[in-house]
């Protein structure tokens, strides 16, 4: 039992870090389109 909570533990840590990567290029996408922008 407490090898199958560990290994759900597992996939759900999985799941956060690509959630926050994808968090963290969107930023980054946004960050490198306002840089590109005009500045006034």
């Amino acid at each position: 039992m407490l090898l199958l909570f560990e290994i759900v533990s597992f996939l759900n840590f999985q799941k956060f870090l690509k959630i926050i990567k994808t968090k963290l290029d969107l930023g980054q996408f946004i960050f490198n389109k306002c840089d590109n922008m005009p500045q006034f």
